[in-house]
Order: C-alpha cells, then structure tokens, then sequence
C-alpha cells in the first residue's frame, strides 16, 4: 500500500469505503481528510501535543503558566488538568495530576522516556529573558555556569528544571 503526507500525517491513498460510513478504514483511525480548508496552511509538523503527568498539578500551573506565558501560550484549565496553547494548528502542552500510585517512582530524565522539551525563541534577547524570569522565581537552572552555549558553540539557549524537574530548553534562532 503506498502512503502519503496529508496535513503532516502519513495516511494511506483514498478509502474505498463509502464516505458514509464514518466507521470504515483510515477514518476509523483519525486520517485526516485529502483537502485542506481555504486559507489553511500545510505545515509538516507532526507532533500535535504533549502530555506530561506532574506530581503537584497546582504547583506546577504555579511554573508552567508564567514560563508558558513567556512562550507565548496561553493557559486553557479544564476538569482535568490545563493546557498551554499558542495556537489552534500548534502543538500544545498538557499537565494533569499523576495518579497517586505512581507518584513514589518520581521522575529522572534519565531513565526510559522523556529527556528534555525544548522550546523555540524569538531570539536571543528572548532567551535572557526566558532565563531571567526562572532565576528571579527561584527555579533550577542547568549548566548555567556555561550559559548562553553550554551544549555547543553558537546554539544560545538556556536550560531549566520545572517543579518535578523535568528539564527544560529554550532556544535562539541560529544567527547564520
């Protein structure tokens, strides 16, 4: 079966299902549709969002709204947790409370899993803003005693732990 790139997905060709029949083949799977909406733009981006269980949800809203907001996101509550949105084609940020039987084990960046997310910024002025505001609200910064290019010369970023320190990027567009 040959696939191709519709909406950043890779789906396979058209069904030979009835488009009625919304319980049939790759629409039983979420494949979006061939054609986009007037004034939509394709962009390949993949990732829709990211989910992350925290092991204090009101203390970590008390970081990840400011930090966010930095970032240009905004902070949608719902009944189970928030989600930090910038826009409705970008990808989102969710936090949700961890259920309490697994809270013992906490969270290592690495171990099996997540690493590190990291963010793009405006700029670099961006960046020493980004980090200014972790410093003055008292939170961990990483490798700070090599800021701004602790990871390689010329990549001006900034490195940070949230509440459960899960650990954090934001990074300058190259100035090439």
């Amino acid at each position: 079966m040959a696939f191709e790139w519709v909406w950043g997905v890779i789906a396979p060709p058209p069904s030979p299902w009835p488009s009625s029949d919304a319980t049939a083949g790759p629409a039983r799977w979420g494949v979006f549709p061939r054609s986009r909406p007037a004034g939509v733009v394709f962009r390949p981006n993949m990732l829709h969002h990211v989910e992350l269980y925290v092991r204090d949800l009101e203390r970590s809203i008390a970081f990840w709204t400011p930090f966010m907001g930095l970032l240009g996101y905004e902070e949608e509550r719902w009944s189970g947790g928030v989600n930090y949105v910038a826009g409705e084609q970008d990808p989102y940020v969710t936090l949700v409370q961890a259920p309490s039987e697994h809270l013992a084990a906490g969270y290592h960046r690495r171990r099996v899993g997540l690493n590190h997310l990291a963010f793009r910024a405006r700029s670099r002025a961006h960046v020493d803003e980004v980090r200014s505001w972790v410093r003055e609200a008292g939170f961990p910064l990483l490798y700070d005693d090599r800021f701004p290019f602790a990871t390689a010369p010329g990549y001006y970023a900034v490195f940070c732990e949230d509440p459960d320190r899960i650990k954090l990027e934001v990074v300058a567009p190259s100035e090439d």
